[in-house]
């Protein structure tokens, strides 16, 4: 078996270096940036228009790596840290029988822990101010076609239910009347609410630090500062953990390409045909114009679209890119490799346990060409047919 060994070259410098086999592939493979997007990707953004934030994300890496990930990075770091503190907490306290805000006060840790999360939030805004600028650039060259927004959801779908229960802790223990009960319901409500559509969710540790009219002015509340107060003693580990998170809203022009006025549509009311053009709109059309470079990756791009789109649209995309960058693409449709003018196609076959290589040339090869009408077209009988069927229509191309 010949010896296999890979070169890598990362952002800042336009040396290659020889990936040493003591320390494997790993470091060499870390370094490597590429557009990556596997099958059914494009299905799974649309269906969760939320995680199309990882494709913004991989410009950002691709724009400025190194200052993403040491951001990244820091606010791994820093979240870690927090669930380490809060996993420590819960089960000491446990043992203990004592409430988190009486164990994290006699621990001394109320301090260090709102020093965690001032940071987790600061390096949240960061990367939202980031993602924010990357998302109008990506705009404007997507204009009258796609339109992107961020949004922002809490990381605790259940925040409902956790009104609900933090209340039912708070007043019984403070034997308070109805009419506190639903107070406290309110506040939460409103508080978790407004936090729900904005970008931050500093509640939790402004009760920390016992900032109670900053919180009452903040979030124009009816509630006193005794109220604030017994919500307080009575939060646990989990509402610590509970951040505002990065999503994205996106809608496609469902006239683009046409004579007809825009009429953007919201994703969630698009085809998956639509959806994965909007998607492939911005990996393509958005990474050409704004100068990606990156080897591009994709696993079976042609799920959910139309032969028609893909001939006229897709495969014309793909030449274009391929001027500027590698690309790499898994397909089961003859029309990406062979009108694309693949310089070199590897044909993998199933022998009942594996997959294997079984041919690797350029498609003016004899032996690629025929695989590629074997496997691709169904064979020559197979166009014949389609040929013969056509054959009547005006300008047909038998």
């Amino acid at each position: 078996m010949p010896k296999i060994q890979i070169y890598s070259r990362n952002a800042t410098s336009p040396k290659f270096i020889k990936c040493s086999s003591k320390n494997g592939f790993a470091p060499a493979i870390k370094e490597f940036l590429a557009a990556g997007y596997q099958q059914r990707r494009l299905y799974e953004y649309s269906v969760n228009p939320n995680r199309i934030i990882e494709i913004v994300d991989g410009f950002l890496r691709w724009k400025d790596p190194i200052e993403y990930d040491k951001l990244v990075n820091q606010l791994a770091y820093f979240e870690e840290q927090l669930r380490g503190i809060l996993f420590d907490s819960e089960k000491a306290r446990s043992e203990s029988g004592k409430s988190f805000i009486d164990y994290i006060q006699d621990e001394d840790l109320v301090v260090k822990i709102s020093g965690i999360l001032t940071q987790i939030n600061t390096k949240r805004n960061a990367l939202r101010d980031k993602r924010a600028e990357m998302i109008s650039n990506l705009n404007s060259v997507l204009r009258g076609k796609v339109k992107l927004a961020l949004a922002s959801k809490l990381s605790n779908s259940n925040w409902r239910n956790e009104i609900s229960h933090l209340a039912d802790r708070v007043c019984p223990i403070y034997k308070a009347s109805y009419e506190s009960h639903l107070c406290v319901i309110r506040t939460l409500e409103k508080v978790y609410g407004i936090s729900e559509t904005s970008h931050s969710f500093d509640f939790f540790l402004m009760l920390l630090d016992r900032q109670f009219q900053a919180i009452i002015d903040a979030y124009k509340l009816s509630a006193t500062i005794q109220d604030l107060e017994n919500i307080r003693c009575q939060i646990q580990e989990r509402h610590i953990e509970i951040f505002v998170e990065d999503g994205l809203r996106m809608e496609y022009n469902i006239n683009s390409g046409t004579v007809h006025s825009e009429r953007f549509e919201d994703n969630s009311k698009l085809s998956m045909g639509q959806n994965a053009v909007a998607l492939l709109l911005i990996i393509l059309n958005a990474g050409d114009a704004l100068g990606d470079s990156r080897p591009l990756l994709m696993d079976q791009p042609e799920d959910d679209l139309d032969n028609s789109y893909i001939y006229n649209t897709l495969v014309q995309a793909f030449r274009k890119a391929k001027t500027k960058r590698q690309v790499i693409i898994s397909t089961h449709n003859a029309n990406i490799p062979v009108i694309c003018d693949a310089e070199n196609i590897s044909v993998l076959r199933f022998n009942g346990q594996y997959g294997y290589l079984n041919n690797v040339g350029a498609i003016d090869s004899c032996t690629i060409s025929r695989d590629v009408l074997d496997i691709m077209e169904g064979g020559a009988e197979a166009i014949r047919r389609r040929i013969e069927k056509y054959k009547n229509l005006p300008g047909h191309i038998g």
